[in-house]
């Protein structure tokens, strides 16, 4: 998917990436990279409010594994979160960039026990970067779990 497309996908399906004003930075075949401004997604002590961070960080791991999946021949799924973990190490006070990426051997893993099994699961590493360094850190563990007629 070109990350124009990617836009597009989430601004018709998830409310909350428009919502937050999320735009697509950078795509390729293992990372990918979202932004949103911080006027959008701020707290009352101006730095990015914590449920932003989670969101866009969450997103940004889910739309990675979705460009993939989307990319390659695989029966139709569900692509859901099923368990994240997230540290905040410093506040952010800038626009809100998160990066993902995909460990290589792992995801040919992953796609390779859900055409297996019709379900798999793959662990992201998110990264909400800052001027100052990461702001906060998310791992997500994310099921593709595939549709039955």
């Amino acid at each position: 998917m070109t990350e124009h497309e990617i836009k597009e996908y989430l601004y018709n399906n998830i409310p909350l990436a428009k919502a937050m004003n999320v735009e697509v930075i950078n795509v390729s075949k293992y990372s990918l990279t979202l932004k949103a401004p911080l006027s959008s997604n701020s707290n009352m002590h101006g730095t990015a409010f914590g449920g932003s961070l989670s969101s866009i960080a969450l997103l940004t791991g889910w739309s990675l594994i979705h460009s993939q999946i989307t990319d390659q021949w695989l029966p139709a799924g569900d692509l859901v979160i099923a368990e994240a973990n997230i540290l905040f190490e410093k506040p952010v006070a800038t626009d809100l960039v998160a990066q993902a990426k995909l460990d290589q051997p792992s995801f040919v893993s992953f796609i390779e026990k859900y055409k297996e099994k019709g379900r798999a699961k793959l662990t992201v590493e998110i990264e909400v970067l800052t001027d100052k360094g990461t702001g906060c850190r998310t791992t997500g563990t994310y099921a593709f779990i595939q549709q039955t007629v």
